[in-house]
């Protein structure tokens, strides 16, 4: 019995210290602009791993803190395409041949910064990627580096650190994807 609840603590360890890794909710919310029409496209995307496996790491209080975030931004970028696009295609080749897959373009993101701030009674939270699209011939139709705040208002205390940290990621995660949304609907970059 005494053992048992010496394992049964040693795995609860990494969560009482503050080593396990917290997951920001891949329920991102993304919305086309009111009165924008879907581009008439049939666009590749595709999402390199270290966007898809993206670990946020801080040091908040003298104690590390992952933050897998990774799985939101996918599906962010995935929502976010299909509210500007006829249709999108994951793909796992960013050279692919597009012609011979009948694709338009392709689109491909790039983590420029994701960050984290306490501010007074909450949190300040900061998503930037850059998104670049080319077309068949390989021509850059379009680069824009993007970015997403966020905040959280909470008072925090040293068991509700990495909850709140979490929770202001999202608001960070769906401003970042809704921006990018509404600029691609913006303006005819692919003529």
């Amino acid at each position: 019995m005494r053992k048992s609840a010496i394992l049964q603590f040693m795995a609860f360890l990494p969560v009482l210290c503050g080593c396990a890794p917290f997951t920001v909710p891949a329920n991102v919310q993304v919305h086309r602009p009111a009165a924008s029409q879907l581009v008439p496209l049939r666009a590749a995307l595709y999402l390199p791993q270290q966007f898809k496996s993206y670990v946020f790491i801080g040091n908040k209080g003298g104690q590390p803190i992952r933050i897998l975030i990774g799985d939101a931004l996918v599906a962010g970028a995935e929502q976010s395409m299909r509210e500007v696009f006829k249709e999108v295609v994951i793909v796992d080749d960013l050279n692919l041949d597009l012609s011979a897959r009948n694709f338009y373009i392709i689109i491909s993101p790039e983590i420029v910064e994701i960050d984290n701030r306490v501010n007074g009674f909450g949190w300040d939270s900061l998503v930037a990627s850059k998104w670049t699209i080319k077309g068949q011939d390989g021509r850059l139709l379009y680069v824009n580096t993007v970015t997403g705040k966020g905040q959280y208002k909470a008072f925090t205390t040293a068991f509700s650190l990495r909850e709140h940290l979490v929770k202001s990621m999202i608001p960070a995660v769906e401003d970042h994807y809704n921006k990018l949304t509404a600029h691609l609907l913006s303006m005819k970059w692919w003529n």
